[in-house]
């Protein structure tokens, strides 16, 4: 995984924090539930994904399916690169 530069904005990832009870203890055992604590990023700007699939991969093509890709300006932004349409 690469490292993030110091230009990348804070906005741009998202901390968690998430608790589940895990009732499946093993017999003999005093403690009846346990507690599994999570602890997660995630990424909430897409370019960070698609720029390192283009610098790693270096695909002749991308196929991007979805019913909301457009106005094209707007996910050439948002993806942060510039393609032939």
């Amino acid at each position: 995984m690469k490292s993030v530069s110091k230009s990348k904005k804070v906005d741009d990832f998202k901390m968690f924090i998430r608790t589940n009870k895990n009732n499946n203890y093993s017999k003999g055992s005093n403690l009846s539930e346990q507690h599994i604590t999570h602890f997660g990023v995630h990424c909430l700007n897409p370019a960070y994904v698609f720029k390192q699939l283009l610098s790693d991969e270096q695909p002749r093509s991308v196929i991007l399916t979805s019913g909301t890709l457009s106005p094209m300006k707007i996910l050439k932004y948002d993806l942060d690169s510039d393609f032939k349409v």
